[in-house]
């Protein structure tokens, strides 16, 4: 079996080792957490820890590759899903974000449209813009009269503007699924 550590190694040589050594080793603890979460068919907030640290970091690539990961998770295991729950309502907004990002992996549709509703709602219009690109990328059309309400009430351009072109693209039935 293919580990995900395998995955990454060469992302990891190449990129992350000569920029920032000093995340080798947390990466490298999520990926064989991650693997043995696999392996063990088995998830526990424990053995999640190693993840979500990476998940948290502040640089923000490393971060998002963490909860890439737990999206991944979140397909077969519910301490995964909870821990996206709570990586979505995240004091900061990059982490809000990053839940959202890593719903475009295998994550299930309903934490999916859970996690996307309420982040069309959310105080940051970066978190509101990226939760309607993604309603549309997933293909969410039970987000319209969210997304309607969203677009009637959206004072940040660049907000209203992804969000009325979500609107377009659900109502034209297009996805990148």
């Amino acid at each position: 079996m293919n580990s995900v550590r395998d995955d990454y190694q060469d992302w990891m040589n190449v990129y992350l080792e000569p920029r920032h050594p000093e995340m080798m080793r947390p990466f490298q603890r999520a990926l064989a957490a991650f693997d043995r979460i696999q392996e063990n068919r088995r998830a526990s907030p424990r053995n999640l820890r190693p993840i979500l640290e990476i998940a948290r970091s502040s640089n923000r690539l490393i971060c998002e590759n963490g909860a890439v990961l737990l999206g991944d998770l979140a397909a077969e295991y519910d301490e995964a899903r909870e821990a996206l729950e709570q990586l979505s309502i995240d004091a900061r907004a990059g982490l809000r974000i990053n839940a959202i990002i890593a719903l475009g992996n295998r994550a299930p549709r309903d934490l999916g449209l859970s996690i996307i509703l309420r982040s069309l709602k959310d105080r940051s219009a970066r978190v509101r813009a990226i939760a309607a690109d993604y309603a549309a990328r997933l293909y969410l059309p039970e987000a319209i009269p969210t997304l309607e309400r969203a677009l009637s009430v959206e004072k940040n351009h660049k907000a209203r503007t992804v969000i009325d072109f979500s609107l377009q693209r659900l109502r034209e039935g297009a996805s990148d699924q």
